[in-house]
C-alpha cells in the first residue's frame, strides 16, 4: 500500500505478487496487487482486472470489497471505456 501511495508502482507490484504467492486466497492481497497494476498504466489493466475480480470472488462480504469494485470502474475510465 505504501508503494502505491508514494507512486512507486513497481514496488507495489512486486510486493503484491509476493503476497498473492504466499496466500493466493487472500482477497486483500489480490485487491492491492490489482490496484498497483491498474495505476501503473493501461498495459497492465488486463492483469489488474483479473486480480480485482479475484479479490471480489474471494471476499464478496469483505469490508474492503468496495476497493476492487471502484478500481474496475477507474480502469474502464482510464482506458476510455465509458
Amino acid at each position: 500500500m505504501a508503494y502505491w501511495v508514494s507512486g512507486y508502482h513497481e514496488g507495489g507490484i512486486r510486493e503484491g505478487e509476493t503476497a498473492v504467492a504466499l496466500n493466493p486466497n487472500n482477497s486483500l492481497a489480490h485487491a492491492q496487487l490489482g490496484c498497483s497494476l491498474g495505476f501503473s498504466g493501461t498495459e497492465y489493466h488486463a492483469r489488474a482486472i483479473e486480480h480485482s475480480n479475484q479479490a471480489i470472488r474471494l471476499g464478496p462480504r469483505d469490508i474492503w470489497v468496495h476497493l476492487p469494485h471502484s478500481h474496475l470502474g477507474l480502469y474502464a475510465i482510464m482506458a476510455g471505456r465509458y
